[in-house]
């Protein structure tokens, strides 16, 4: 009797608290998953949630805009800029593959409002370690699957966080950008600007290849590439491709493991397969836009407090509205469009250029 007695015990404290953490979860709301608006907030510190947040988001504001890319595009390009079309959201995720990326536009898609989308085109989309660097990413966009989270132990410790009030930064603004006030700060606790590029310079683009290839599956990018420009044909989107202006040294570091040159052959690559959508579709091709040139940002002299970059890999909101004044030709243009007339002169431009700044740079450390 007493063993029954004490199983009934346990399955009741079991219930109880399952019931409490799933409660406390709910009508916290930590991530914005549920319909409960009691203490909603988007204070995600765990990236691999952003992306299911993210999805949630999407599904609830439906954007008429949206931006796609890597964490760069997260860093630079403000969804509240007079580019876009509004409602408009970030909805770039960090790391992620161009079949990520796909996937992502099919359910903005989905979600019947979408007419313009900004490709922040970054050439490690396009040979990714990984195709999906989340396992259960397809999985994200089950409507259900948000669910699994009301159990889980780091949403409760988010929620009590919420609860007690505890301050931090958020690492993500509401329109899906990243927070540059966090990045500063995170930034400073990992030796500042400096320290980060060092490292940079040898990590980069450590362990890819040049082959237009997931590794890990080695399916073709480019074909995800190709159906992201034939869905927005097909319904009638606006896309826009950039490929954005990083720090002129960081392709330094790329041409110490892939070769600039096949950075190149990558940009005119991407510009034909467009080429090639556009005729089978018997349309204009979209516009796509080079600001990965030598210019006075680009070549922003490197200090812990640089105005436009934070480092190589990641530019701020400064550089990234000066490219979007740029498209929406508010400014004066710091990029260049590509066309079949001018790619070649374009590309053969770039080399020269490269020389030019590396000469220039031999001699000043002279």
């Amino acid at each position: 009797m007493k063993s029954r007695k004490w199983i009934k015990i346990v399955l009741c404290l079991s219930l109880f608290s399952v019931l409490l953490v799933g409660g406390v979860n709910y009508f916290v709301n930590p991530y914005g998953f549920y319909r409960s608006t009691l203490l909603n907030l988007s204070e995600i510190r765990n990236f691999n949630k952003m992306n299911l947040v993210k999805i949630s988001k999407v599904e609830a504001l439906k954007p008429k805009s949206i931006i796609l890319g890597t964490s760069r595009a997260e860093f630079a390009y403000n969804p509240e800029h007079g580019f876009f079309l509004k409602p408009s959201f970030n909805f770039a995720t960090a790391g992620s593959s161009l079949y990520e990326n796909k996937r992502n536009l099919e359910w903005a898609i989905l979600q019947g409002n979408l007419k313009q989308v900004l490709l922040v085109a970054d050439y490690r989309m396009f040979i990714s370690l990984k195709m999906k660097q989340i396992d259960d990413f397809d999985d994200y966009f089950d409507r259900l699957y948000k669910y699994i989270f009301l159990l889980n132990l780091d949403t409760l410790n988010d929620s009590l966080r919420k609860i007690i009030n505890r301050p931090y930064i958020n690492s993500y603004l509401e329109n899906g950008q990243r927070n540059e006030k966090f990045y500063k700060k995170n930034i400073l606790e990992r030796g500042g600007s400096l320290s980060i590029i060092k490292r940079q310079y040898t990590e980069a683009f450590k362990g890819y290849n040049k082959e237009y290839k997931y590794q890990d599956t080695s399916l073709d990018s480019f074909n995800d590439f190709k159906e992201i420009i034939e869905q927005c044909y097909i319904n009638d989107i606006e896309l826009t491709i950039v490929f954005g202006p990083n720090h002129v040294d960081l392709w330094e570091s790329l041409d110490s493991v892939l070769g600039f040159e096949n950075w190149l052959k990558w940009k005119k690559d991407l510009f034909y397969l467009m080429e090639a959508v556009a005729y089978k579709f018997k349309q204009k091709p979209f516009r796509i836009n080079d600001f990965s040139i030598y210019n006075k940002y680009t070549q922003e002299h490197k200090t812990n407090n640089m105005q436009f970059h934070w480092e190589l890999v990641h530019y701020k909101k400064s550089l990234g509205d000066k490219v979007l004044d740029s498209l929406n030709n508010n400014s004066e243009s710091i990029g260049f469009e590509l066309s079949l007339d001018n790619i070649d002169n374009h590309l053969n431009n770039l080399r020269s250029k490269r020389l030019e700044y590396l000469d220039n740079k031999r001699n000043i450390n002279d």
